[in-house]
């Protein structure tokens, strides 16, 4: 799929370099191609389009780009962003800075591209959102959706590159050591992580009645996407998100209270065919979704299908796992250029 200039802002990150992976192995063909990038700048890096050099953040490297993805975090997109609007340029941000403006699309091309329009900027989800939604989506169109309860079980590349390394680092020094970590060393995990689970994501405020704001997230986001769109209604979504000790890969179990009665053989086949989903789901067998055989896939991975015995039909149990930082970020931006340039889901 060709396109005309695409610049990358952070494209030696973590999520950046996924996403020119994904971008090549889409077809995504630039007519010229920038990475952008803070710490690297002038070096040249490899990337799956050759050899590129990394260019300073600056105005001038968005002239006549058709495409611009910032994959650099919240102050990055809220300091840039702006000063780029109204240029002819196409923005598809990754970050939280402008999810919850109303005149800001949020966007999973499969469920609400539509939502697109003519906008010049588009953003997208959390990534335990994204997972989460691309399992209630094709549940909400088959039974309708009255409540979800969410837990999320969130890997350490999740709060960033150096937590990732923390969390490696702290391993190395039990094995050696023979006692487990005191303490972790970033803001995103003060807390040791390595044999343990931290039951507490991003910030709290009081409004939010305990929860914090990664919580907070699914359900406004979660609303924003599917349910007051394709309901008109707000959906309440409870969630509890919990810090694991692994490497990449969200899982969640999902509790979705349902609007019709549902049967497990019905059930079963609205996920075999939904968009984005592989069902796996052979517990005898030992055969479920989990972070080592969910990394790099594109799919979100679902199985313990359950609905519950004396809920009258109307209550369904999940455990879904995804790749967070390809399906939860990287996938999601480039699916959106792709519905940009014409291709529909």
């Amino acid at each position: 799929m060709k396109t005309g200039k695409v610049v990358v802002v952070g494209a030696t990150g973590m999520v950046g370099r996924i996403l020119l992976g994904v971008m090549k192995k889409h077809r995504l063909k630039p007519m010229e191609l920038v990475i952008v990038g803070s710490s690297t700048v002038g070096k040249r890096k490899q990337t799956p389009y050759g050899s590129l050099k990394v260019q300073k953040m600056e105005m001038s490297v968005f002239d006549g780009a058709e495409l611009a993805f910032f994959a650099a975090g919240a102050k990055v997109s809220k300091e840039w962003i702006p000063q780029l609007r109204g240029r002819n340029c196409r923005i598809i941000d990754l970050s939280s800075a402008f999810r919850y403006e109303p005149n800001v699309p949020l966007v999973i091309p499969s469920i609400n591209g539509e939502a697109i329009g003519d906008s010049d900027l588009i953003a997208c989800p959390n990534c335990t959102t994204s997972i989460a939604l691309m399992v209630l989506e094709p549940i909400h169109s088959y039974f309708g959706i009255r409540r979800v309860y969410l837990a999320s079980y969130q890997a350490a590349s999740g709060a960033g590159w150096q937590a990732l390394q923390d969390l490696e680092m702290q391993n190395r020094r039990w094995v050696r050591q023979g006692k487990p970590p005191k303490q972790g060393r970033t803001s995103a995990t003060p807390l040791p992580l390595a044999g343990n689970l931290i039951p507490r994501i991003d910030i709290l405020d009081s409004a939010w009645n305990g929860f914090t704001k990664e919580e907070m997230k699914t359900d406004w986001e979660a609303n924003k996407i599917l349910f007051i769109p394709h309901g008109g209604k707000e959906i309440p979504i409870i969630a509890t998100c919990v810090r694991v000790p692994v490497r990449r890969c969200h899982s969640e179990v999902l509790v979705i209270q349902t609007e019709t009665k549902v049967t497990p053989e019905v059930l079963r086949q609205c996920l075999i065919f939904a968009f984005g989903v592989r069902v796996l789901d052979d517990p005898d067998n030992w055969v479920f979704p989990m972070p080592l055989n969910m990394e790099d896939r594109e799919e979100v991975g679902v199985g313990r299908i359950r609905v519950i015995p004396d809920g009258e039909g109307r209550e369904i149990v999940l455990w879904v796992c995804g790749d967070q930082l390809l399906r939860g970020a990287a996938l999601t931006a480039v699916e959106i250029a792709e519905y940009i340039l014409g291709k529909k889901f």
